[in-house]
């Protein structure tokens, strides 16, 4: 954030101002270097741990302070921990999720001009992939966790769209964590959680919401036989059918580029 005239200027600013740029630019990237290994020690840690003192990490890394806190911070923009202030305040480890992730590719999207209608694309080759990786699986907490979806769904069949939107998205943010791969499992979901943020209505009208819901049963369905083929199938149809629905419902929101949020 750039300073405002009249707003005070502290040592370190000034330092940071007057350096010449060749070092300053060093000392960015011993910034980035303190980051990543903190982030070593921090893939040990739970959250709510608290990092050590600034004191104890200046001793440790042997850097400025300046390069410690920018360090901190790039650690805290990126959601890894909270600086918590006031008495016993300090970096506290968070947990790191698909909400993160979410957030923090959207950045990246928007950077390069990438639409909505590329995002829901990549949905509906990805999430066809996974549902066959799913049924290969047969996780029965997957299993217990889809009827627990599917029932959550029925219950809000008539309700307003944000709630019915909510309900019957939740087959889909279940299935994002159960392909197998963490990888695939957590960019599903930063894709799914871009989406949801973005649309938060219900893309099917009151008289289709039944079909979708016994889509939705039907792929479970298929999950739970371990029929791969037919799931991925029957996810294709149901994501080529959503897409369609995006696009008729939503015209104007299909070719907007996605903002970072």
């Amino acid at each position: 954030m750039a300073r405002q005239a009249g707003d005070p200027i502290s040592s370190d600013t000034q330092a940071i101002e007057q350096e010449p740029a060749q070092r300053r630019f060093a000392r960015e990237k011993i910034s980035l270097a303190v980051a990543q290994d903190i982030l070593r020690d921090v893939a040990e840690l739970r959250p709510g741990d608290r990092l050590p003192s600034e004191a104890e990490m200046l001793g440790q890394f042997g850097v400025a302070r300046s390069s410690l806190r920018e360090g901190l911070r790039i650690l805290e923009v990126l959601g890894l921990i909270e600086i918590r202030t006031g008495p016993g305040g300090g970096p506290v480890v968070r947990r790191v999720d698909v909400v993160d992730l979410g957030r923090t590719t959207s950045f990246y999207l928007q950077a390069n001009g990438m639409t909505m209608r590329e995002l829901v694309d990549a949905r509906l080759d990805l999430e066809p992939m996974m549902v066959a990786k799913a049924a290969r699986r047969r996780d029965p907490e997957l299993l217990q966790r889809l009827r627990a979806a599917n029932e959550t769904a029925r219950d809000h069949l008539s309700d307003d769209d944000v709630e019915w939107a909510d309900a019957s998205n939740l087959f889909h943010r279940v299935l994002a964590g159960y392909s197998g791969n963490r990888v695939l499992d957590f960019m599903a979901g930063a894709f799914s959680e871009i989406y949801r943020k973005r649309l938060k209505t219900a893309i099917v009208r009151m008289e289709g919401r039944e079909a979708v819901h016994a889509t939705h049963m039907d792929i479970a369905a298929a999950i739970a036989a371990g029929k791969a083929e037919r799931a991925e199938r029957l996810m294709r149809e149901h994501m080529v059918d959503y897409a369609a629905r995006v696009a008729a419902r939503f015209p104007y929101v299909m070719d907007t580029v996605i903002d970072w949020e």
